[in-house]
């Protein structure tokens, strides 16, 4: 929905801004809009991911529902990088 063009690298994104102090992604935080995750969770990838793992009998996946913030850092640099 961000319109990435390297869509497998969005992991790599998040981690990037949130090392470097623009944004959080806080302990227990999602977003409450109805059906946000349903996209994601619906994915075909996401879909195969959750059958490869849940085919070990040993294992069960679980998906936590997440949410990111931008910090107060992230607005600023935001506010230096757009144009008024």
């Amino acid at each position: 929905m961000a319109g990435c063009e390297f869509e497998h690298l969005t992991p790599t994104y998040l981690d990037n801004l949130c090392r470097l102090g623009l944004a959080e992604i806080p302990t227990f935080y999602q977003y409450t809009g109805l059906g946000v995750y349903d996209p994601l969770e619906q994915d075909p990838s996401t879909q195969e991911l959750i059958k490869s793992i849940d085919s070990h009998p040993d294992q069960k996946s679980r998906i936590d529902r997440k949410g990111l913030k931008v910090t107060p850092l992230g607005k600023q640099f935001i506010q230096a990088c757009s144009k008024s």
